[in-house]
């Protein structure tokens, strides 16, 4: 695959990190909004990894998921929902090229290591963790958590 296909990949991953806004049910038990709210919570952070052979640093806040590449190039920016039963993370992009459409995935989060793979808009869901739209595949990031440091005390 070329790097102007990964390109367009990353963008398709931009748009499913920036997207949708609407809620899914919760796990048994927990309000739908709360159940959301914790992988909300775990995501938050900035991660680094590889999509594809492109080098992607996420920053994913609250309410909004922004994408630089090669610790240069601006992606964009969108909004995301999270759906912790299912295991969904999807994007609309707001800002930057191929602005439209929500990008439906799905993701893994163990520790500080998250797995998020999208296809582009109209492509429908991954079926699948791995590499390749074609037979229910996506367009797979692996990311690591950049670790914070911690705050210095007041003097």
């Amino acid at each position: 695959m070329t790097t102007r296909s990964w390109a367009a990949v990353l963008g398709i991953l931009m748009s499913l990190l920036l997207g949708a806004r609407n809620a899914w049910p919760a796990e048994k038990g927990r309000a739908p909004d709360e159940a959301a709210q914790d992988d909300r919570q775990k995501l938050i952070g900035v991660w680094t990894g590889n999509w594809g052979p492109l080098k992607i640093t996420l920053t994913i806040t609250p309410t909004e998921i922004t994408a630089v590449k090669n610790g240069k190039e601006d992606l964009g920016a969108g909004t995301y929902v999270v759906d912790p039963v299912k295991k969904w993370l999807d994007a609309t992009r707001t800002r930057g090229p191929d602005a439209k459409g929500t990008h439906l995935g799905i993701y893994e989060l163990e520790g500080d290591v998250l797995k998020w793979c999208v296809n582009r808009p109209k492509q429908g869901r991954p079926k699948e963790m791995r590499q390749g739209p074609q037979d229910g595949g996506g367009w797979l990031g692996i990311l690591k958590r950049v670790p914070t440091l911690p705050a210095k005390p007041a003097p």
